[in-house]
């Protein structure tokens, strides 16, 4: 009994010690905060995005999925870029993420992981239509301790040309376990 007792003792404390410290990220669900640009009362929001000043705003049009407001970002004079950017906190491991967002205009969505100070193994699609579109990158990560993927969304840069891109019902889900 006494052996029995400090098997079942030994068992619980190693499944214990062995529990991953970083909670699983279901997938298929939004990692992305503040995806649509508004508030719970329908107000616009920059809300968890950090953005350019002078080159982030507003529009009151909205893919026909979308809700009251879109971000619309202008393209700053170079070197400035007028963008909006997240970092993500993700478990470590290996994983296959898929940024997607729906997007009218001139300008790029763009992931990366954020290692350090450094900008690391990132994809970026670039779109020039004039219609609402949703646009997607997948890729592979092998995410260390510390690291956060990396969110952008730009209208760029230009030194002639003036132009925007709206952005909405941005998402990032993990799309493998």
């Amino acid at each position: 009994m006494k052996r029995l007792i400090a098997v079942l003792f030994i068992s619980v404390l190693v499944i214990a010690c062995d529990r991953d410290e970083n909670p699983a990220i279901p997938v298929n669900d939004n990692l992305i905060l503040e995806d649509s640009f508004e508030d719970s009362n329908n107000q616009p929001t920059y809300d968890n995005w950090m953005v350019t000043p002078d080159l982030a705003s507003f529009a009151s049009e909205t893919p026909e999925q979308g809700g009251s407001w879109s971000l619309q970002l202008e393209p700053g004079w170079a070197p400035q870029e007028g963008f909006a950017e997240q970092y993500i906190d993700v478990p470590a491991g290996k994983n296959i993420y898929e940024l997607s967002a729906w997007v009218k205009g001139h300008g790029y969505i763009l992931i990366g992981v954020r290692s350090g100070d450094e900008l690391e193994d990132f994809k970026k699609l670039t779109n020039e239509s004039d219609d609402w579109k949703q646009i997607s990158i997948t890729n592979a990560y092998d995410i260390q301790a510390g690291d956060k993927l990396y969110v952008k969304l730009s209208a760029g840069m230009t030194e002639v040309a003036n132009w925007k891109i709206l952005v909405d019902l941005v998402a990032l889900k993990k799309i493998t376990d």
